[in-house]
């Protein structure tokens, strides 16, 4: 049986290798290195910060930067956090026009490609999670930068080749409406979602794929193909963001929400909606990755975002906004979270370099049925 399921898997990868390639032809790479070639070398610039001692790097930085006149963010982090920096960046850097632009992971990724392709590239520093990196990475269209800020950080959350850093991490918890189910009956492991008499109370995002990977890695390609069947055949209700969700779930529309978010659970609850969570085991644990595009139009300010969300300053809202961040110099409330799990699988950029085959057994199961 296991033997069958890995063939299945193969099976999978191939397809994925084919749409993958699809996608490439596409979006197209010709177009992306044209607008590079026509440009000063991104990767050379920032490739020569390394000459530039840490302590004046910011300086120099922000010299070069206010020359250059703008930075542009692309991120689908959630927008009381996105416009928290802004706020902080442009009073920190008055000179330096800054746009921070709330898109979903979908539209990060077309909209950057797409920029790419027409060699109009717009986005300096993009936010994403690890399917969106993924794609991107496999496409070639990632500067290496390592930011002096990061130099205290565990290795788990650099790239040992320099494409990203992780610049926050959200454990996924089980959410529920206090009026519709009680708290014993909350479902804590992956085997409790399929209960019956939690049909047609479940909800979840439509953005499942790393959720497929998760159960996955933590079953095994047998019996946790056979729980994902099992909990698409609940019927679960799909929402297209986390906090459309948690409107849901306030809303009593659905009784339990599983794979949300933490930091917009705890958000929900400030408003004093019914909910409230258990941590499940396992417990996924999203990371959202930072990276530079190798077209950045404005390479030594998105060198100077990019070290500023990784320092004290830039994370200083996090505490506030429930965000967990990197940093070993800040306590960061909800990390206890991820601390007390008794098992934690990161949904990673390693997990997830082939994301294609999650997808599409998400969709198969959760969307097309």
């Amino acid at each position: 049986m296991q033997s069958n399921s890995k063939n299945i898997t193969r099976r999978r990868m191939l397809a994925v290798s084919g749409a993958a390639l699809g996608v490439a032809s596409t979006f197209g790479f010709s177009a992306s290195a044209r607008a590079s070639a026509a440009k000063s070398n991104v990767q050379d610039i920032l490739d020569a910060l390394k000459d530039v001692p840490a302590a004046e790097r910011t300086q120099f930085l922000r010299a070069e930067a206010a020359k250059e006149g703008k930075v542009v963010l692309y991120g689908s982090d959630a927008p009381n956090l996105l416009r928290a920096w802004g706020t902080a960046f442009t009073s920190a850097f008055p000179e330096i026009e800054a746009e921070f632009v709330r898109v979903s992971s979908r539209e990060l990724l077309q909209r950057s490609v797409a920029e790419s392709q027409a060699g109009r590239p717009v986005a300096d520093v993009l936010h994403a999670p690890a399917v969106q990196l993924a794609i991107l990475q496999n496409m070639g269209l990632l500067a290496r930068y390592v930011s002096p800020e990061a130099a205290s950080f565990s290795s788990d959350y650099l790239d040992p080749e320099g494409y990203w850093t992780t610049h926050w991490f959200a454990p996924c918890v089980v959410a529920y409406n206090r009026n519709r189910i009680e708290t014993g009956s909350v479902p804590v492991t992956l085997d409790n979602l399929a209960a019956p008499e939690l049909k047609g109370m479940l909800g979840r995002t439509s953005n499942g794929g790393r959720w497929v990977a998760g159960v996955l890695k933590a079953l095994g390609d047998e019996q946790g193909g056979a729980v994902i069947k099992q909990v698409a055949e609940q019927k679960p209700r799909l929402f297209d963001s986390n906090s459309a969700l948690l409107a849901a779930l306030s809303s009593g529309q659905i009784g339990v929400g599983f794979d949300a978010n933490l930091s917009d659970v705890k958000i929900a609850q400030a408003t004093g909606a019914p909910i409230d969570y258990v941590v499940p085991d396992p417990l996924l644990v999203v990371p959202m990755y930072q990276f530079i595009m190798k077209d950045a139009p404005h390479p030594h300010a998105a060198a100077l975002l990019y070290d500023w969300i990784l320092s004290k300053e830039g994370q200083a809202a996090y505490p506030e906004l429930s965000q967990i961040g990197p940093r070993p110099d800040i306590a960061y409330p909800g990390a206890e979270v991820i601390e007390g799990a008794k098992n934690v699988i990161s949904l990673s950029a390693e997990l997830l370099a082939d994301p294609v085959p999650f997808d599409r057994l998400f969709e198969d199961l959760f969307i097309r049925t």
